[in-house]
């Protein structure tokens, strides 16, 4: 997915208070290489080794709850076959969602996106939040904006989708938050002006490019590093942030904040 700011927010990046660091290190989906995806012990662990941000997913139930979840259905973490919005926050808190990962996990739930709010409320950690496929959830929009305004997180969050039209009404709701345009196939806008900052897949990107797009005075954020090695070349070039399933790898590279 390729990640590009929308200038015309005139919303700041929400920048991460723990941390001076040169490269920023977001954990994905909380810490998805460590913990079961998207649940509250990723987000722990994210937050007790040290990350600046965490990103994270949104859906809704049936009844309307704003739940923290990646996938369309429930196959992949839950075993289970119905589709995320057929299913009332009840029956979803009935699914275990950890053990399929590890033992260790063994009765984690899918949380709701105010439980994660609250969660994190009391560390520096800035959020990355993902609204998933709009067109689904009629006026997950307007229900997304208010509880962050609710609990304070306007600031701290930037709100990416790949569906760009949510991303307008977004903004038209609250100017002062942050968002961001998503892409997977392609790099487009980067000669654009309203460019403020973009986030690509890792392999996409040179030093060639990267200092172009720097020079500019625009961020460079890289998305989902795993590797070791191809870390260690990202952070040399300078990229703004790096996401990755495993923060502890690439927290051990970089300077303390």
């Amino acid at each position: 997915m390729l990640l590009q700011m929308d200038w015309n927010t005139q919303a700041p990046l929400p920048a991460s208070r723990r941390s001076t660091r040169r490269t920023q290190i977001i954990g994905h989906r909380g810490a998805a290489g460590l913990a079961p995806e998207n649940t509250l012990p990723a987000l722990e662990i994210a937050a007790e080794l040290g990350v600046d941000g965490v990103e994270i997913d949104v859906q809704r139930s049936a009844d309307g709850v704003l739940v923290v979840l990646h996938d369309e259905d429930l196959r992949r973490v839950a075993g289970d076959p119905r589709r995320v919005g057929e299913c009332t926050w009840e029956q979803l808190q009935a699914l275990e969602v950890g053990r399929h990962f590890s033992p260790r996990f063994a009765g984690t739930r899918i949380p709701a996106l105010a439980q994660v709010l609250a969660f994190l409320k009391d560390t520096l950690l800035t959020l990355q939040l993902e609204l998933k496929d709009p067109l689904r959830y009629p006026n997950i929009e307007a229900e997304t904006v208010a509880l962050l305004r609710e609990q304070g997180w306007l600031e701290r969050t930037l709100v990416i989708s790949f569906y760009h039209p949510s991303l307008r009404t977004i903004h038209a709701l609250a100017p002062e938050l942050a968002l961001a345009e998503l892409w997977f196939d392609r790099i487009p806008g980067l000669h654009e002006a309203f460019t403020r900052s973009m986030d690509v897949l890792y392999s996409l990107l040179n030093l060639e490019r990267l200092q172009s797009v720097q020079a500019r005075g625009q961020q460079v954020a890289v998305w989902t590093v795993n590797d070791v090695e191809a870390a260690r070349h990202l952070l040399h070039w300078g990229v703004d942030a790096i996401a990755t399933d495993y923060p502890d790898r690439l927290l051990a590279l970089v300077e303390p904040g």
